[in-house]
């Protein structure tokens, strides 16, 4: 089997783009922002909808969630543990915005189902090369940096832009880390 056929090869693609495929949603050179464009941004949609297809594709290739779980290092199953029992404590100490807690826990629980999707598609996979997982990665790295600085070339007024929460794929300038750290997963799963 080809290389570009292998199910950790698309996983890995999925992974390197999603930064980008969120920029390129939310790029916002008005400097204003829609509702459906801060929902967009917030709950970073973009990201969500490539976890899930990166989770698809280790279904596809027959994981079995709780296999992977169990075969974990006791010490990640614990602080998984402990993150799930954190997540519903503050799910239901929240008297308001119930459903917006409800939806953030979906969205950590698709987290942890894309770590343990990632995982299983390393140890499935053949013909994996460490070296080509990473250099896939740092392209899309820079893929999302070079966004980044085109966007900001092409603001058309620059000092009246508001940047802290316009640039793309944030809320805030901080939010660029997550979206960024989504690249961190991946050799993560490799220690696993």
């Amino acid at each position: 089997r080809s290389i570009l056929r292998q199910p950790w090869f698309a996983a890995v693609l999925l992974v390197a783009l999603a930064p980008a495929l969120h920029a390129v949603a939310t790029w916002d050179l008005d400097g204003r922002l829609s509702s459906a464009a801060y929902a967009l941004r917030h709950y970073s949609y973009v990201i969500v909808v490539v976890e899930i297809c990166v989770t698809w594709l280790a279904l596809r290739n027959n994981m079995s969630v709780s296999h992977v779980f169990r075969e974990l290092p006791k010490g990640v199953k614990m602080l998984l543990a402990l993150w799930l029992v954190f997540s519903l404590a503050a799910l239901f100490s929240t008297t308001t915005g119930f459903s917006n807690a409800v939806f953030t826990l979906a969205r950590y629980i698709i987290h942890g189902l894309f770590l343990i999707s990632m995982i299983h598609l390393l140890k499935a996979a053949t013909h994996m090369d460490k070296r080509v997982w990473l250099e896939i990665l740092s392209a899309g790295t820079v893929i999302y940096i070079i966004i980044l600085v085109i966007f900001c070339m092409l603001v058309p007024k620059p000092d009246d832009f508001p940047w802290v929460f316009r640039l793309p794929s944030a809320t805030n300038i901080r939010q660029i880390a997550n979206n960024a750290g989504m690249l961190a997963i991946a050799p993560i799963a490799l220690l696993l």
